[in-house]
């Protein structure tokens, strides 16, 4: 079976493809930077990532709360059945 060399070809990438439609299209460096010079900044204002100074260490006050917190009843253990025990066909014993 006669071997068949591998080439790979790196001058061809996606970013290179896209480069040459941008060149297509008139698009180039100048361009790109007026865009992104364009944009405003959306995390303005946003506490976190934003200016807005760092977030609460208690976002969702946790602590100081009334009333009581829901509890959630225990409903997912099956009750058990006095005289049951686990058999071939009853391997849970439920």
């Amino acid at each position: 079976m006669p071997q068949i060399p591998l080439i790979l070809d790196t001058g061809d990438t996606e970013r290179s493809r896209a480069n040459s439609l941008l060149r297509d299209l008139g698009i180039g460096q100048k361009e790109m930077a007026a865009r992104l010079a364009d944009r405003s900044d959306a995390s303005k204002g946003l506490v976190g990532i934003g200016d807005a100074g760092s977030p609460s260490m208690n976002p969702l006050g946790v602590g100081p709360v009334s009333p009581a917190p829901y509890q959630q009843p225990n409903n997912f253990t099956p009750a058990s059945r006095a005289g049951t025990s686990p058999t071939a066909k009853n391997p849970m014993g439920l």
